[in-house]
């Protein structure tokens, strides 16, 4: 590994492999550009210690703190009094593990506001940021808080075991925050996502719930253990409208049957997505578990394994590209009956100018058997599915998505978003069509 250096003292110490630089330090190597007061770099191991005004910046990220272990080879290293910031994500913390795919912060602060005193943010004893690599490098996907107090507005919550923050792509960041508004089914209601305690063995768990007026509490409880080839997943349901789920022609069924979901439990294992050749991207679920569905009162077992296989596309002009895919699902009951869903999906994404997108996605799904559940059939054999995207304001941005019936010549499910930003925050306003739902909530910005 090469260095390019300069300071206003050096010593090479060619014997013991090692490199000193003292006084307005500064190195680079490997994309990573280093300043300090003094920088030490063992010239066979590649590690690199930096101490006073540690200032480091690398693939996206942006460090700064007291002092800096870390070798550029394997990307692991340590920061103390340290600040991390990357696409936006602010970590602040006594002291920061580095790793190539994630941050652990002890006794830190996460926010993704950058004002003096920050709007929003989870102080917590402990913050693990997860990410993907990408093309521009360190992008943050996810964040964990343990021990774990959410301050919005000056206002801070008790102490919860653990808060999870979505980082993913603007339409998906989440905030552990409540929403609130009305539908057909639960009159009032509020609802969100908070995070249990890690369990053991790396097992991360988690409950989405919604308190109505007419039909009680509501509920999905998660417990999740990554593993090399995929996950395992364990779910406990209560009332689960399929029907919450975002509108679109990806999935194999669309959850508009009206009728709730319980799962007594239900165990999946998905297999990570894997390539198949530069083009195609293959995805494998295994389920099983016991079922019940309310108000129709049906109860029995199912087992259903799902394959799905994604085409990336191509694109057909500098504004249009074209995307695919296939997916077939078999399912086996405990009546002894068994269905098989086979689903063909093709899409054209436009993008109609600065932050105006359209995506068009034609799907063809095709049931074969019987099913004892409502909320296993299909509902909409050819669809047209709709997602507009526009920022038409700094401030202000729409997102309309529609699910066309083309047998039955109707809109099926519309949903529709109007978002406004406060800074680093977004306050939302939400119709879904399909269970005549209204709701308000507040969520993270895009950064």
């Amino acid at each position: 590994m090469t260095y390019d250096y300069q300071a206003d003292e050096f010593t090479l110490d060619e014997a013991h492999n090692r490199l000193e630089l003292r006084g307005h330090a500064q190195l680079s190597s490997g994309g990573l550009q280093l300043r300090a007061d003094s920088i030490t770099a063992d010239l066979k191991s590649g590690e690199l210690t930096a101490s006073g005004g540690v200032s480091a910046a690398q693939e996206g990220r942006i460090m700064t703190g007291d002092q800096l272990v870390y070798n550029p080879r394997t990307g692991e290293g340590e920061l103390t009094h340290a600040e991390f910031r990357a696409r936006g994500a602010i970590v602040k913390a006594e002291r920061i593990e580095l790793f190539p795919d994630r941050i652990v912060a002890t006794e830190s602060l996460f926010t993704v506001c950058d004002l003096p005193h920050p709007h929003v943010g989870v102080r917590a004893r402990r913050i693990t940021v997860l990410s993907r690599p990408g093309a521009e490098g360190f992008i943050p996907t996810r964040a964990t808080a343990s021990g774990a107090k959410l301050f919005l507005y000056g206002l801070t919550t008790p102490r919860f075991p653990s808060y999870h923050i979505s980082l993913t792509p603007e339409r998906s960041r989440k905030l552990p925050l409540p929403s609130a508004g009305y539908s057909r089914n639960d009159g009032l209601f509020a609802g969100g996502d908070v995070g249990l305690p890690s369990l053991p063995l790396d097992v991360r768990s988690s409950v989405r719930y919604r308190v109505t007026t007419r039909r009680g509490l509501r509920y999905v409880a998660r417990a999740e253990r990554p593993a090399g080839w995929g996950s395992l997943e364990l779910t406990y349901s209560r009332l689960e409208d399929l029907a919450e789920q975002n509108i679109s022609g990806e999935q194999i069924d669309t959850g508009l049957a009206n009728v709730f979901v319980n799962r007594r439990p239900e165990a999946r294992a998905t297999l990570s997505e894997r390539p198949l050749g530069r083009s195609f991207r293959l995805q494998i679920e295994a389920a099983a578990g016991n079922y019940s569905e309310s108000p129709t009162g049906v109860t029995t077992s199912r087992q259903a394994g799902l394959l799905d296989v994604t085409w990336l596309g191509r694109p057909i002009s500098r504004k249009l590209r074209l995307r695919g895919g296939a997916a077939v699902r078999r399912t086996h009951y405990g009546t002894g009956s068994d269905s098989t869903i086979t689903l063909g999906r093709i899409g054209v994404d436009a993008n109609l100018g600065v932050e105006r997108t359209l995506g068009l996605t034609f799907v063809r799904r095709l049931q074969r058997g019987e099913t004892p559940f409502q909320w296993d059939r299909v509902e909409v054999a050819r669809a047209l599915a709709a997602d507009l995207a526009w920022r038409f304001d700094p401030r202000w941005r729409i997102e309309v998505r529609e699910l066309y019936d083309l047998d039955r010549q109707r809109s099926r499910d519309i949903g529709i978003t109007v978002g406004r930003t406060v800074h680093c925050l977004e306050w939302q306003l939400s119709w879904r069509q399909a269970r005549r739902e209204l709701s308000v909530g507040i969520n993270l910005a895009p950064f």
